[in-house]
């Protein structure tokens, strides 16, 4: 009787194995011929952008790793019902013996038998290694900023302090007074509102414009330090910085003429144009403002 238990046992053994193989091989086929189908059906029609290729073997790759997965899938099977048959054809132990050498990976074979079916061992395997391809996609595929290599720890410390916190009055004011202007560089001075028209602004206005024109000063003297730095290093950097301030000072005279706009007639809008030049008054030269005064008065 206990023989014929033992051999039960056994032929159960090798049938789990074997169905689990079969299972499995068959499951994972039918799914890569559904896949192969589907990107020959795809591949089929005639491609639009030059990027469709790229997809085509993304998706290629994709298969040739699960065929792989499979391949070795099949391969543990065949060396588990391996070590099946040798139990088998080997002589089973006496009733009071427990230790049984056994003539193969004892964990990796007890593992297979813990889960459900070997199939969901192989289906776990292929589903981590399709989350690793699709992660590399997403990485590649990801807008994201460019950033270049990293500055010092401690300058990276004062400016991401400086530009998120900014300065105290005090020290802002005590900065100031320390710079000074080349004495060949005019362009670098706060820009005034020609008289005739700050008459003609209301006090909310000249507020705002106060506010702006003090701004307009912090960056023409961070402007004064840069002119400095650029004449000793002389990098292309170093250049580009001087023209990126140089626009945000224009930027910032434009965005005032349009704040005055509200409190002008109608016709003399036209002066608040971006596209008309401004000296060290907004407006251009008090000459300049006469005549173009004259000549909107003549065409009304």
């Amino acid at each position: 009787m206990a023989d014929k238990e033992v051999q039960i046992s056994k032929n159960a053994a090798a049938s789990a194995v074997s169905s689990g193989k079969k299972t499995s091989t068959m499951s994972t086929k039918i799914s890569l011929e559904k896949a192969v189908s589907s990107t020959t059906q795809s591949s089929s029609k005639p491609s639009q952008k030059d990027s469709n290729g790229g997809k085509m073997n993304e998706v290629l790759e994709i298969l040739r790793v699960l065929n792989s997965n499979v391949n070795a899938q099949n391969a543990r099977l065949d060396k588990q019902e391996k070590c099946i048959n040798d139990i088998m054809n080997s002589e089973w132990p006496d009733e009071g013996q427990h230790d049984i050498d056994v003539p193969y990976e004892q964990d990796e074979f007890e593992g297979q038998f813990q889960s459900e079916s070997f199939g969901e061992s192989f289906s776990d395997t292929t589903e981590n290694q399709s989350k690793s391809i699709f992660k590399k996609l997403f990485d590649k595929f990801q807008q994201s900023e460019v950033v270049d290599a990293e500055v010092l720890s401690d300058l990276a410390n004062l400016v991401n302090s400086s530009f998120r916190n900014g300065l105290s009055e005090g020290n802002l004011e005590e900065i100031l007074k320390q710079i000074h202007r080349p004495q060949n560089c005019d362009s670098l001075v706060k820009t005034r509102v020609n008289q005739g028209i700050w008459r003609l602004l209301k006090s909310f206005t000249q507020a705002e414009d106060c506010r702006l024109s003090s701004l307009q000063g912090v960056l023409l003297k961070a402007s004064m330090n840069i002119v400095k730095l650029v004449e000793k290093l002389g990098t292309a950097e170093s250049t580009t910085a001087i023209a990126l301030l140089g626009h945000a000072n224009k930027t910032i005279n434009s965005k005032r003429k349009e704040l005055h706009k509200a409190d002008l007639d109608y016709k003399y809008h036209y002066l608040t144009s971006a596209s008309l030049p401004y000296t060290d008054l907004l407006y251009g030269n008090d000459n300049d403002v006469n005549n173009n005064v004259r000549e909107i008065n003549n065409m009304n």
